[in-house]
């Protein structure tokens, strides 16, 4: 059984995520004070948390140096998705925040 489709998978969309989430953070923290009042705790508590996931990507690599690796593919395996299910649930979150931000600004 190969386990490319799956690393495939991981890869586009965590890469994706990635760079949604970097570019939502900078451009975040540069309007704080343009933020609207009712949602500037959840955007705060947001913008923690992805600053939290992304240091647990040090965490994610320790692992890959300590045997997560070709060939042991069910370790890797367990790894990446253990890490990048919960980033992508992160993105679902952003969504959903960005989706209560606009609702103010309608």
């Amino acid at each position: 059984m190969s386990w490319l489709p799956e690393f495939l998978f991981l890869g586009i969309w965590d890469a994706l995520a990635f760079g949604i989430g970097i570019a939502l953070l900078i451009y975040l923290a540069m309007n704080y004070s343009k933020w609207p009042k009712q949602i500037r705790g959840s955007l705060l508590v947001l913008s923690f948390i992805a600053v939290w996931f992304t240091a647990l990507n040090w965490i994610h690599d320790g692992l890959h140096n300590t045997g997560a690796m070709p060939p042991n593919w069910g370790l890797l395996a367990f790894t990446e998705y253990l890490f990048h299910v919960p980033w992508l649930l992160f993105g679902l979150a952003i969504v959903l925040v960005i989706r209560q931000f606009v609702k103010v600004y309608k």
